[in-house]
């Protein structure tokens, strides 16, 4: 989110070069990959500093020619406090730059150094850097980020730190939402932290509610920070942190929910597929008198197996006080598993089927079947 939310932001940036109508989205490609380059440069310091030490960036700096390159390591360098960054670059003249290319490189530089600083990790300063170029280079960004930190595989031994972190976790399972929220809460310091003395299991499973192949990445390493930089009692205390943040949550989510959740991942998307786009392509008429010939407690468990846009389309063809009582149904009612589901979608294109074309010719006319409506009557009906 906030990536995206750069990428909109760069296109207001301001520029003095009139001939580029104020603004990066005028940028030309060629300009657009030079200050990649820039930003590959910046972050490959960055990396060296956050594993040599100062003496390594000091050393970057010293072969560096580029001169706004050049300042962005030295404010790094000197530990500057990071509100400050932005009138450093102004002071030294470097924030309106001669052409777009230049005002652009200031603008990112001073984002990257001003991380750099905090110590947040290369992958986000890198993130962040070429956020301010838009979404063209976004892949560019990740392939280039994952050659440099994807790891070929674990390469250190578990630090298993006692507690009940991990079987915490495990009981969130079910519940993959709110653990997500909790990892968003946390924020990665003390995610790192609490999670630096838990088996693989249960950091695998945080990651995947809360990280990508790169994210995953950053994770690791911040995790091998927490073990160099804290003590045994200091993770301790992370894990205990963060077991409390999940008590709070757990609280917080009715047992509907988590049942409700578990439900969703067991869900066969293809019926709700299918069963969605027979009631969105069936003629009006003859979905009103399907319906209309189904009690409530079978609308409402229809329902189920629907996506919300088809839920408008059923809705528009009840009257209001039908409408009521399905809603009122589906509240009462309990999430179906999916043989039940498959039964009642068979059941509602059967009646639309016999609808379409009676068997009997005293019922009326068989009418056309469109091919559409014809494929998803025998997509359903032949469901085991």
């Amino acid at each position: 989110m906030i990536v995206n939310a750069l990428c909109q932001a760069q296109a207001r940036l301001p520029l003095r070069a009139t001939q580029e109508e104020g603004s990066v989205a005028a940028l030309k490609p060629r300009t657009v990959q030079a200050c990649m380059d820039t930003a590959k440069r910046f972050v490959s310091g960055i990396q060296r500093f956050r594993n040599e030490g100062k003496d390594s960036l000091l050393a970057v700096m010293r072969e560096e020619k580029k001169k706004n390159l050049k300042f962005a390591f030295s404010l790094v360098a000197s530990g500057i406090a990071q509100e400050n960054v932005a009138s450093a670059f102004a002071n030294a003249g470097l924030s309106e730059g001669e052409t777009p290319r230049d005002a652009m490189e200031a603008a990112m530089l001073a984002c990257g150094a001003r991380l750099a600083i905090g110590n947040v990790h290369p992958i986000a300063v890198m993130r962040a850097m070429t956020a301010y170029l838009g979404f063209s280079v976004f892949d560019e960004a990740g392939a280039w980020l994952a050659t440099r930190f994807l790891p070929p595989g674990r390469q250190e031994e578990e630090l298993l730190l006692p507690g009940e972190l991990a079987d915490a976790v495990y009981a969130f399972t079910d519940d993959p939402g709110s653990l997500g929220q909790a990892v968003r809460l946390a924020g990665l310091p003390l995610l790192a932290a609490a999670l630096a003395g838990c088996p693989d299991e249960t950091v695998a499973t945080i990651k995947s509610v809360g990280f990508n192949a790169l994210g995953s990445a950053l994770l690791d390493d911040e995790m091998r920070n927490a073990r160099t930089r804290l003590s045994s009692d200091e993770l301790s205390d992370a894990q205990h942190a963060f077991l409390t943040l999940l008590g709070s949550l757990k609280e917080l989510v009715p047992k509907g929910i988590v049942e409700e959740e578990a439900w969703k991942r067991n869900m066969d998307e293809g019926l709700v597929g299918e069963v969605s786009e027979l009631v969105l392509d069936l003629d009006e008429r003859i979905l009103k008198t399907v319906i209309s010939g189904m009690d409530a407690k079978s609308v409402a468990a229809l329902i189920q197996a629907m996506e919300p846009i088809a839920h408008d389309r059923l809705f528009s063809c009840v009257t209001s006080n039908r409408g009521k009582k399905i809603l009122d149904a589906l509240e009462a009612s309990s999430p179906l598993g999916v043989n039940e589901l498959t039964r009642r979608a068979q059941m509602f294109a059967q009646k639309v089927l016999a609808e379409i074309a009676p068997k009997s010719k005293a019922l009326g006319k068989a009418l056309p079947i469109p091919a559409r409506v014809r494929h998803l009557l025998s997509a359903i009906l032949s469901r085991e």
